[in-house]
Parts: structure tokens; sequence; C-alpha cells
């Protein structure tokens, strides 16, 4: 495997970035000991948050993630289809139509007054998320709409499909299995073979970055499922944790001056903690995913290991403030090699003292990397940052960078070479 790994430690004063269902931080038991941890699903929206916000890449090269494509696409298909005399309703039908390619079958839900014809307004929404590249709506909505003619029998089929559906008094807007493969039919007869086939192409080959990073599963139509090219860990603290709880109270501006006590109180459960964070790229899929593109494989290694360094999620962030960048960054790039965690370094929690964590920790990790490397082979090129000089004795025979975001562009030109070999 051609690899490039992230290591990371990262600490944070109080903070609750990320809770289970009861409002408590997450957590796991590792080692004997209970640790505070950040989940990697928490971890990568966070990722595609930063590339969003600050614009890393442009729209064509992200991917959206919703159980409402139905109406991005409708969105997309009412700017085109302006001038193709198409109404609201067969537009609508026609935005189902394109996302029965892609395994997105909807549930639909009547919003219209009419007794008569409730569905004559609706909301869909697929029955569970689907991860879609914008350049695949794009390309889907092209296709349909330089086919108009077949665009509207299509429509016209899958709203005849469901309006049979509804003459069943047990018809709650959702298809079944039998009920999918029956509208997939029909459209595919609406359309022909050879724009059904062209239809299913448009659907591959995106070349949206968090898509081929982060992969895709769609139950109904597993030959669309994108094998993701990264392996993000759980961020897990590197010491035991401690529960902590925030007791608050908040004053009615307005009250009379006469008046005493508080007019909300509440308690909201933190802590604060140092995570090790960990991930593994494969960089002949990423850039497989990426349809062989060599220019957007790079642009897209840059995008994520800067967003995957500075990106946090954002759990309670107003009420806590917790933007605190990593301590320690290490990047390694290697041929034929294996992802190697190093969470065990950890595995007997980092004690509590006058140095706090960050520093013994960085000292446990190096000595966790040299074993490593001793007993399973050198470990590749390796490109490192950290704020504490003399907590490395290992790391410092390898490339020690002037800052994250050099480290950043020395491992992506090592990455690019070797993908070159």
């Amino acid at each position: 495997m051609k690899l490039l790994e992230v290591h990371l430690l990262q600490s944070f004063g109080p903070e609750l970035l990320n809770r289970d269902d009861t409002g408590s931080h997450k957590e796991c038991i590792f080692g004997g000991q209970r640790r505070a941890r950040v989940s990697s699903q928490s971890w990568k929206k966070a990722v595609r948050d930063y590339v969003k916000a600050l614009e890393l890449l442009p729209a064509e090269k992200r991917a959206t993630r919703s159980k409402r494509l139905h109406d991005e696409v409708l969105k997309v298909l009412k700017q085109r289809l302006a001038d193709n005399h198409f109404d609201a309703e067969t537009a609508d039908y026609l935005a189902e139509t394109a996302l029965v390619y892609v395994g997105a079958f909807h549930v639909e839900t009547p919003l219209s007054d009419d007794a008569a014809n409730p569905y004559s307004q609706r909301e869909l929404k697929s029955e569970y998320l689907v991860f879609l590249g914008n350049d695949s709506v794009s390309a889907v909505v092209e296709l349909l709409t330089a086919h108009p003619e077949a665009a509207k029998a299509a429509a016209e089929a899958v709203r005849d499909y469901r309006q049979n559906l509804r003459k069943n008094d047990k018809y709650k807007g959702a298809l079944g299995d039998k009920g999918k493969e029956n509208l997939r039919k029909a459209v595919e007869k609406a359309l022909g073979k050879e724009m059904s086939n062209e239809l299913e192409r448009a659907f591959d080959g995106s070349k949206a970055v968090d898509l081929a990073l982060f992969g895709r599963m769609l139950a109904d139509l597993p030959s669309k499922n994108v094998d993701g090219s990264a392996q993000v860990a759980h961020a897990v603290s590197t010491h035991t944790a401690f529960r902590e709880y925030d007791y608050y109270t908040a004053i009615d501006d307005l009250k009379p001056k006469d008046t005493a006590g508080a007019d909300m109180i509440g308690t909201v459960e933190f802590n604060a903690a140092c995570y090790y964070r960990y991930a593994a790229l494969d960089l002949a899929k990423l850039q497989k995913n990426l349809g062989d593109d060599r220019e957007l494989t790079k642009a897209g290694l840059e995008v994520f290991l800067r967003a995957f360094v500075e990106a946090i999620p954002s759990g309670k962030q107003n009420s806590f403030a917790a933007h605190n960048p990593p301590s320690f960054g290490a990047l390694r790039v290697q041929d034929n090699a294996q992802p190697r965690n190093l969470m065990n370094a950890f595995e007997q929690p980092v004690p509590k003292g006058s140095e706090g964590y960050v520093r013994p920790s960085i000292r446990e990790l190096d000595a966790e990397w040299q074993w490593i490397d001793t007993h399973y082979g050198d470990s590749g090129e390796i490109y490192y940052w950290l704020r504490a000089d003399d907590a490395v004795t290992y790391l410092r025979s390898k490339n020690r960078a002037a800052s994250a975001h050099e480290a950043i562009r020395l491992a992506v030109e090592r990455a690019m070479t070797l993908l070159e070999s």
C-alpha cells in the first residue's frame, strides 16, 4: 500500500465536542481506564464543514450528504428547464426519476390542504442519507435536459406509478423492496436502454474529493458504493478522563429589582483532555477514486491534511470555545506499508503530574514509534512538528518541519512522488 498517515496530539481545555444520546461526553474504556472520546464521524464532518466554509475546494469538487437530495436536484433542474416548457409538477417527478439511478428511493409526505389531491404538494426524503458528488448532480441534470422528451416520459411514468400507489389506503409514502424494483423498471422503460445506461454512467466517476476520501454505501444499489481511501480513528484521550459538571444560571434582563433568584438553571457535562488522533490514507485508492486525476489528487491531499489538522468539531463551541490546535503532528509516507495506529503508546494512561499531559504524551508516542520501527521495520519518511523539542528522542532523526503547513507540503510532495513509481 502507498500510505500516508497522520498522527496528532491535541489538548483541549474544557470542552464538549461530541455527545452521546444522554448529552454526556462520549467515552470508552481503554487499558482498563475510562477515556474521553470524539468519534471519527464527528471529526470527518468537521473536516467537510471546514473545507466548505473556507472554500478550499470548489463546489463541483465536493459532495453533499443528505436525505433531501431531491430538493437539490429539483433546484438545479428548474434553473435548466426554464426554456423547455416543463411545468413544476413534471420537474418534481423528474428530480425523483434522476435519483432512482443512484439507489435513492424516496418516501413522500403530502403537504397540500386539498383533500382530493393531498400529494399535489409533497415533501420527498430518501430513506437514508445519500452521499452524492455535486458534479454527479450536474451531469445527470445536463443529460436529462438534453433529452427533454425522454425526460418528460420518465417523469410521467414516476407520477403515474405514485398515483397508483396512493389508491391503496395502506400506502404511507414508502415504496418497499418490490415497489423500488417496479419503479426502476417503469423509469427504464420510459427512458429506453441507451438513456438509462447513460444515466447509470453519469453517477460513476465523480471527482468529489470528500466522497473519494470517505466513501459511500448505498443499501439499495451496492454497485454505486465507493470504497473510501481514508480511515479515521476515534480520537481517544491519552490519560484517564474525568467528568465535570458546569452548574449554570441565567437571569431575566427585565426582572424587577426586588425579585431574587435565577430564572433558568441547569447543568452541562464537560471534560478537558489531550487526545491522540490518527488517520491513514491509501494514496493509490484516492487517485483511482478521483479518476486518476493527479492534479486533483494532490489538491485533495493538501486540503484533507490541512482540514484534518485544523478543523475541530462544533459541539458546544458557543459555550466552551475549545479552539486548541494540535501540539504535536507527524505525517508518515511510505510505499509497501501497512497502517500503524500508535494508540497503544497510551494503553497505560499517562499519569497526571506537574508537566501536564502534552509533554509526557509526546514522549510516550516517540517511544512507541521507536519500538514499532525496531520490531516491525522502518517507517518510511516522517515529517513532524511539535512544541516540546526535548520530548522526542527517536523522531529527532526524522524530518523536523518549521510548521504544520510545511510538514503537509513536504508530505504531499513525497506522496505524489510515490504515486509516480
